[in-house]
């Protein structure tokens, strides 16, 4: 055996370490390739639903590093399951928006339910779980 066993342990979670990074460059950079190699005006829906759905991608990423981040520094653990729910919702409130902005739809009071919807459902998860 090349190692122990506590070493042996520790290596999946250096792996998963590792490919966090790797997944956000791969998703900003597929979301740069599509921005540069298609119009959106001509594209149709179909480019449009591609690049909301690499926003969402984008935003769990950077919302779930942010909470591992946050979670470093406060010294407090948060269960994975949460923090990945946190980053989910996160995500599709952003891109809800977004997609609202995309339909000349988006008003102020979208933003303030947006806003309340995802406060509200935060909470619950969080005294849920």
């Amino acid at each position: 055996m090349s190692g122990t066993d506590e070493e042996i342990a520790q290596e999946p979670i250096r792996s998963v370490g590792l490919a966090l990074p790797m997944l956000l460059f791969c998703t900003v950079l597929a979301l740069f390739l599509v921005a540069i190699s298609t119009n959106p005006t001509t594209g149709g829906p179909k480019t449009v639903l591609l690049l909301l759905t690499l926003f969402f991608a984008l935003i769990i990423q950077v919302s779930y590093q942010f909470i591992l981040f946050s979670q470093l520094l406060l010294g407090r653990q948060i269960k994975r399951g949460l923090s990945i729910t946190i980053s989910v919702l996160l995500a599709f409130g952003a891109v809800f928006l977004l997609g609202l902005h995309t339909l000349n739809q988006l008003s102020l009071m979208d933003v303030a339910l947006v806003v309340t919807l995802i406060s509200l459902i935060s909470f619950y998860i969080s005294r849920r779980f």
